[in-house]
């Protein structure tokens, strides 16, 4: 069973792959990535209207996708006013005589965060734990690997709308 990959190893797997298919263009049709971009501007491609539509239904694509799960992620009103509720139960933030945040407050807070995001994805988990062990069942490492990225990425993310509001209560603070 392969597993998710640290950001470091995904980064130099990324930049082993882009070295690897430029050297196979390289090798297979005699120019590199510097000659292709040098054609594709002396032959105008930018300015190709069938290559411009296509590029254009692509970003669209991605825009649209991208925004659907932004507003899938964000805290809807009624959460962020139930978020505000637990924050105010940690009391005001304290702060040492240097200006720092107190760390217990801080830790405080930041499981405040954690715990708000673990039952605000709730339901969500229990299905994907579901279709991570229907994936696993039908021995197909792929689409395990992707719900499970889909799914971490998710988590990551939403917990980072969780964590915007508290930063946003210390912003607050003078």
């Amino acid at each position: 069973m392969k597993l998710q990959l640290a950001p470091h190893v995904y980064q130099d797997t990324m930049l082993i792959e882009q070295s690897r298919t430029q050297d196979q263009i390289q090798t297979n049709f005699g120019f590199d990535a510097n000659a292709m971009l040098l054609y594709s501007e002396h032959y105008k491609l930018q300015d190709n209207t069938m290559l411009k539509g296509y590029s254009q239904a692509c970003m669209e694509e991605v825009t649209a996708e991208d925004k659907r799960e932004v507003d899938q992620q964000k805290l809807t009103p009624d959460q962020a006013e139930k978020l505000k509720g637990l924050f105010e139960k940690c009391g005001a933030p304290k702060y040492h005589e240097d200006g720092t945040l107190d760390k217990e407050w801080f830790i405080q807070g930041l499981s405040v965060c954690q715990r708000f995001n673990e039952i605000r994805l709730g339901n969500s988990k229990q299905k994907i734990a579901d279709a991570r062990r229907e994936a696993v069942k039908a021995n197909n490492m792929a689409k395990f690997e992707e719900v499970f990225r889909k799914s971490n990425e998710f988590e990551i993310q939403t917990g980072q709308f969780v964590q915007l509001h508290f930063f946003g209560v210390l912003a607050k603070v003078p």
